[in-house]
């Protein structure tokens, strides 16, 4: 029986410094790139282990995936659909830039504080909501224990679908860098295995 895994990936510079990076094209710094080792460890010491990864295209997702797997990126499918939130006109630009209003991207989610040209959170989860349900029918599901490596705003949308969280809440919990959880599409649920490392989401 397969079992997927969602993990967020591990902490870059623009985390660090509350930068939204978006779609930015990141690589890990030196702490992400430990927390990605360490949350291998746990995945290899729990008898986690991975036939399968579906990575955002994302350097950040694809070099968590590779540390914590030991899976070459040659072997991993890149599905867009795994992709950041994109925040617009905004993106690269600390949160603390953005005009008052708009500083509580992360805390509210009324249309009256979303960002020009940034991906909406009805179309985040709309996106979200349409891979998992092709996820369901993916034949290399069949016995193979796939990992999902992404993003905290695409694992916010997933939580929220499979637990029929309102909109209102979308930003009501946090997702840490390289946590890592079980996911259950038949019993809808989300529980996280490795709790991960604190830090902004992107």
């Amino acid at each position: 029986m397969s079992e997927i895994f969602v993990c967020r990936h591990g902490q870059t510079d623009m985390n660090l410094h509350g930068i939204l990076q978006g779609r930015t094209d990141t690589k890990l710094n030196d702490e992400g790139r430990r927390q990605a080792v360490e949350a291998g460890d746990f995945m290899r010491k729990n008898g986690i282990l991975i036939d399968e990864v579906l990575t955002s295209p994302l350097s950040r997702a694809v070099e968590s995936a590779e540390i914590m797997t030991g899976i070459p990126r040659e072997n991993f499918t890149f599905e867009h659909a795994l992709i950041e939130r994109g925040f617009g006109e905004w993106e690269g630009k600390s949160i603390n830039e953005l005009p008052e209003k708009e500083q509580l991207i992360y805390k509210e989610t009324t249309e009256a504080i979303e960002l020009p040209g940034a991906e909406t959170i009805d179309e985040l989860i709309i996106r979200v909501q349409k891979y998992l349900t092709r996820l369901k029918s993916f034949s290399l599901l069949r016995g193979r224990n796939i990992l999902l490596s992404t993003h905290g705003a695409v694992i916010h949308a997933i939580k929220c679908i499979l637990y029929e969280i309102p909109r209102e809440m979308f930003w009501s919990f946090s997702i840490r860098n390289c946590e890592i959880l079980k996911m259950d599409t038949d019993k809808m649920t989300l529980v996280t295995v490795f709790p991960g490392f604190k830090g902004r989401t992107g």
